[in-house]
């Protein structure tokens, strides 16, 4: 079984999922009460908790570690730095930043928090002048340690098109469905001779 997150900042809701590749099964879990909320799960950098709890980074490392490294995991696909947003900018900026960089997701921020992903479809289905918060998505979480296979079952089952990585440094990287194909499928032949 592998854990990933999936934050709904709308909801203020973190839910953790395990993804059974053998089963083929993905099943959402009672979220972890150490999660205490999506602002202080998603913070980028990551915030420690006050009050002595623990943080949920901490919970989350405690999680990630029990995953099997047996299978191809998703460190060699993680892109790095995220582009990130202000979810009050428009829908004309997210084009400009996602055709400057030339990506197809980015991170809307409120005050240095994570509040959604947004990806080129959902942005190129709005319409102009629409804010970035008002588009932007829940989005998963996962660590480097990821089995390839069990992201992609979980994209595939939950209706995600990325997931955001988690390191000891805090959200540093996303890995998408274009990444995990081309790991998946042999390399193109060459079509230049």
């Amino acid at each position: 079984m592998i854990t990933l997150y999936t934050l709904d900042p709308t909801r203020d809701r973190v839910t953790q999922m395990q993804a059974d590749v053998v089963r083929r099964h993905v099943e959402e879990v009672t979220p972890s009460t150490a999660l205490q909320s999506v602002q202080e799960f998603a913070h980028f950098p990551p915030t420690t908790s006050q009050h002595g709890n623990p943080s949920p980074l901490s919970a989350y490392q405690e999680t990630s570690s029990t995953a099997p490294e047996t299978k191809q995991t998703v460190e060699p696909l993680m892109v790095s730095p995220l582009i990130s947003l202000e979810g009050s900018r428009t829908r004309e900026d997210g084009l400009n930043e996602m055709t400057r960089h030339g990506i197809h997701h980015l991170v809307i921020t409120e005050n240095h928090t994570v509040i959604g992903l947004l990806s080129e479809r959902n942005l190129m289905k709005s319409s102009p002048g629409v804010t970035l918060k008002s588009l932007c998505q829940p989005y998963l979480v996962g660590h480097p340690g990821l089995q390839v296979s069990a992201l992609a079952l979980t994209l595939l089952t939950t209706n995600h098109s990325a997931c955001l990585i988690r390191t000891a440094t805090g959200l540093t990287a996303i890995v998408t469905y274009h990444d995990l194909l081309k790991a998946l499928l042999p390399p193109l032949p060459d079509r230049t001779a």
